[in-house]
């Protein structure tokens, strides 16, 4: 809830009130009272303020710090923001006055940034007001509706773009599981460890993909076992032709360790590719 001085003085000076902020006028500058549980803050925009200017008013402001209690002035861009700290007790309204006459008046004598400016174009001549971030600017409505029209533009532009069918992924997840798995080619002789390891081919193939400037799609993770088990049929049928096993007697006695090293090495590249699965279904549901 709003601490009382905000709304008192809110109400004395007419300003417009939503919830914990209220919207304002002094001459033509705009002014945005906001109220936090432990703070204040005086918002002022001054669209036309130079950097001399900006530090000149910060200079003031802390050599009145006697006259400021609790207060910490800071510009974001051309937006001057007056934060007054309210950690226990919140101000009185008679000290919230002074501290507004103090930087009102300033501006004010200082002549800086007067006039209506537009906030998207700079010039002068803005009549409306439209609030960005709960913070209140002038602005030109053809300005505004330029602005909306770029951003649908933009927006076409980009769904457009994501329409178009692009293989760069693809062909990313191709070569690193083709890289992984010609490890698995040439030392499955080591025994399961290499087999093992299999579990990590959907990941080298995202890191792939996205190294290619892939797509981040709904079918990103059929890319990703499209081109894993691509390669895994290539690589299994290298195993079989380096160990020289006749596939009539692939099931051989004989031939065992390599047929449980192939099982292996396909049960890990599923179980992989189940986890980044559920990692990708997670994802898109944030």
């Amino acid at each position: 809830m709003a601490n009382n001085s905000f709304y008192e003085f809110a109400k004395n000076y007419d300003y417009e009130i939503h919830n914990n902020i209220a919207y304002g006028k002094v001459d033509d500058y705009l002014i945005t009272l906001y109220q936090d549980i432990k703070y204040k803050m005086i918002i002022i925009p001054l669209p036309k303020i130079t950097d001399t200017e900006k530090k000149q008013l910060i200079d003031y402001l802390k050599f009145r710090k006697k006259d400021l209690p609790r207060t910490y002035a800071y510009f974001d861009n051309r937006v001057l923001v007056v934060k007054i700290k309210e950690p226990f007790v919140q101000i009185m309204l008679n000290q919230l006055i002074q501290i507004f006459d103090i930087i009102i008046g300033y501006i004010k004598d200082n002549n800086i940034s007067p006039g209506k400016t537009c906030i998207i174009c700079g010039n002068d001549g803005a009549y409306e007001t439209i609030k960005i971030t709960n913070i209140e600017y002038y602005y030109h409505r053809n300005c505004y509706n330029k602005v909306l029209k770029e951003i649908d533009e933009e927006n076409e532009e980009l769904a457009q773009e994501q329409e178009k069918p692009s293989y760069n992924g693809f062909i990313g997840a191709l070569i690193g599981s083709m890289l992984f798995g010609v490890l698995w080619a040439i030392f499955y002789e080591k025994g399961l460890i290499p087999a093992l390891f299999m579990f990590f081919l959907p990941t080298i193939a995202l890191r792939f993909h996205q190294a290619f400037k892939g797509k981040i799609s709904k079918n990103l993770v059929n890319e990703i076992m499209g081109a894993n088990f691509l390669v895994l049929f290539v690589v299994i049928v290298v195993i079989i032709i380096r160990a020289q096993i006749n596939l009539a007697e692939l099931f051989a006695k004989e031939n065992q360790p390599v047929v449980t090293n192939i099982f292996i090495g396909l049960a890990m590249t599923v179980f992989g590719n189940l986890m980044l699965r559920n990692r990708f279904k997670r994802y898109m549901q944030q």
